[in-house]
């Protein structure tokens, strides 16, 4: 599934609400995880050339201090880690956090990047701001984002008993099935299908239907929507996942995605998003934003790069 968990820190208790989660999965999955400590690069500017000597005094004991703190940190959430991971790996630096996380990145394709975000502003708000934005440009990892909906609070323990998976009938969405299959083999979660058919309503504003043509187009699209659920459900039987609902949801579709796996207890979404084109596009355009921001839910993204196809 993952090689890795890459779990970038800022120090800040928003940034802290990954732990459980990264906890959860790292340990049920028995994977290493990789916690890179974000500290952004601090400069002096001094006016009077003659100061140059004390400012890049002070600089450097200001990093000092800035990697002492820094350090102890991430001891900290290390030391606890270990009790439930099998190996946790440290990553620091004051110049150029952005590129230790895609280096690391980078050196593990596979590995599973996991972050915090507000998400009250949408996807590009992240808890590390442009570090985040310069990191999702540059990698194809999958991410798992989780926005805490009480962000100051303490971070609290994480139970999982569903994977909710958001189809289109595309196979750029499917790409998140794997990942979906993993989980809810490692952990016995049940598998949650929802597609959102279209109610036919952007149609019909345009065009004016008979009521007896109106309801077969509807009634046509119900049906090509249960039947591509439930081949989907055989392919998934037949690789050993057996628990699986299908749900045809109605409507606006990010709002059905967030009602759906709010109506399910301790669920997981796992969908696809397209790699390398920034925060703005994905898929089924701003949908994956949106199911973030409402949801309160783990979000499990798999990057999809059409150029690597």
């Amino acid at each position: 599934m993952y090689s890795r968990v890459i779990m970038p820190l800022d120090g800040s208790k928003l940034a802290e609400h990954i732990l459980p989660h990264v906890s959860t999965l790292a340990g049920g999955l028995r994977m290493p995880v990789d916690i890179v400590r974000v500290v952004e690069p601090v400069e002096y500017i001094a006016t009077d050339p003659d100061s140059y000597p004390k400012w890049d005094a002070e600089l450097e004991a200001m990093l000092t201090n800035v990697s002492t703190q820094a350090g102890e940190y991430v001891n900290h959430v290390a030391k606890a880690l270990k009790d439930v991971v099998p190996e946790v790996n440290q990553i620091f630096d004051t110049t150029d956090p952005v590129g230790h996380i895609v280096s690391q990145a980078n050196r593990y394709p596979d590995a599973l990047i996991a972050m915090a975000t507000h998400g009250r502003a949408g996807i590009r708000k992240w808890v590390m701001g442009s570090i985040t934005e310069k990191v999702m440009r540059s990698v194809l990892n999958p991410m798992l984002i989780v926005r805490p909906k009480e962000p100051n609070a303490e971070p609290s323990e994480v139970k999982l008993d569903n994977v909710v998976v958001p189809l289109d009938g595309s196979d750029l969405a499917e790409q998140s099935l794997p990942g979906a299959v993993a989980l809810a083999k490692a952990f016995g979660l049940g598998m949650v299908l929802i597609r959102v058919a279209s109610s036919g309503v952007e149609t019909l504003s345009m065009v004016e239907y008979p009521a007896v043509v109106y309801q077969d187009l509807t009634r046509g699209i119900q049906e090509d929507t249960e039947q591509y659920l439930a081949a989907v459900e055989e392919r998934l039987e037949a690789e050993g996942v057996t628990d699986v609902e299908k749900v045809v949801g109605t409507g606006y579709v990010p709002t059905a995605i967030v009602e759906t796996a709010q109506q399910k207890e301790n669920s997981i979404i796992a969908m696809t998003t397209h790699g390398r084109t920034g925060l703005g596009s994905w898929l089924i355009g701003s949908v994956a934003d949106k199911v973030v921001r409402e949801s309160g839910i783990p979000v499990l993204l798999t990057r999809f790069a059409e150029d690597s196809a």
